[in-house]
């Protein structure tokens, strides 16, 4: 399933955006047509597709379903019966290679040195906020390691901290992670755990009894249709929060981000318009090929903002940039 819709995103984007196919393409174009299957959402333009999947695929499921009745061991799942819950397995499986590649490749010791940029610009200037779209767990880690007080609606006093939708505390920074994390869980007492990296996170024993985690991490992957999952579960709570937090800022230090996610751009076009004298500090090293990839939205008003003196551009690298050029080009306002 997955080489066949990965022949039909790389066959879209090599002719119309003369780029590869990546997971999160394929990922989308699975949740399209699984949505659909399964009635989650009325998509007439992807019918099409969907009958030619049902084709291609439905006879290769009866095969291996005949043929794993005799081998198959009798607590073992049975292959999914029809396309729709093959699509969604699919998405399960591609979000499942992220989180353990993404758990495989953690940071090595000392490779984060340049993160101390965040923490020096958390005890510069009054920071409303830190948000990531990164699913890892490295710019937390770090911070916390380094004395930055954070905020990311989890109970810290718990034996494994449980989500409160609490951001505020005495002295520390709402830390938003708007696409989930690797080590984010639902239970089925429906409770959200953010279970540290040494456990296994799918049977937890807490107070004597075990909790069994619904599937895999809370993570968002895709492309179009993160932007309806952030008004769903606790995501609507972390977007809401991010939101909030930008009303109370003057300034918005972006660095790692291409301008590629709609929901994301929006909220930053509003908040810039919102009030006179917002601005972006934007570290990039190409500041050009930034707005060339970007989305539509973004690129109608950067000359604008540039024009304006809306935009503050660092034209390095993340891991070049030091703490001299941030304080120069930062005011002390909040940010």
């Amino acid at each position: 399933m997955v080489r066949r819709l990965y022949a039909e995103s790389e066959r879209y984007f090599s002719a119309h955006a003369g780029r590869s196919s990546n997971y999160e393409d394929i990922y989308y174009l699975a949740r399209q047509a699984s949505d659909e299957l399964l009635g989650e959402v009325d998509n007439p333009a992807i019918r099409v597709f969907v009958n030619e999947l049902q084709a291609d695929i439905s006879p290769l499921i009866s095969a291996a379903n005949e043929r794993n009745q005799d081998v198959k061991e009798a607590n073992e799942p049975d292959i999914p019966d029809d396309v729709g819950k093959l699509l969604r397995e699919t998405c399960k499986y591609i979000q499942d290679i992220v989180s353990q590649s993404l758990l495989s490749h953690s940071p090595a010791e000392g490779s984060t040195r340049q993160l101390g940029i965040i923490q020096y610009v958390c005890k510069l200037v009054n920071i409303t906020s830190v948000s990531t779209l990164c699913h890892d767990t490295h710019v937390e880690t770090f911070l916390k390691t380094k004395g930055v007080k954070l905020a990311d609606g989890f109970l810290e006093h718990e034996e494994i901290p449980q989500w409160n939708d609490e951001f505020s505390g005495s002295e520390t920074i709402p830390f938003l992670k708007l696409h989930g994390s690797v080590n984010w869980y639902r239970y089925l007492d429906d409770k959200i755990r953010r279970v540290p990296l040494d456990c296994y996170p799918q049977r937890l024993v807490l107070g004597g009894s075990a909790q069994y985690a619904e599937e895999g991490p809370l993570m968002l992957i895709g492309t179009f249709n993160k932007i309806s999952d952030y008004s769903s579960g606790l995501f609507r709570e972390l977007h809401h929060r991010f939101r909030s937090t930008l009303r109370e800022a003057s300034t918005m230090i972006i660095c790692g981000y291409g301008f590629g996610d709609k929901g994301i751009n929006s909220e930053i076009i509003d908040w810039c318009f919102g009030r006179e004298g917002r601005r972006f500090v934007i570290i990039h090293h190409d500041p050009d090929d930034l707005v060339a990839s970007a989305r539509g939205a973004i690129i109608k008003h950067w000359d604008e903002w540039k024009n304006k003196g809306s935009i503050s551009m660092i034209e390095k690298r993340f891991e070049d940039v030091d703490t001299a050029e941030i304080a120069a080009i930062i005011s002390p306002r909040q940010t």
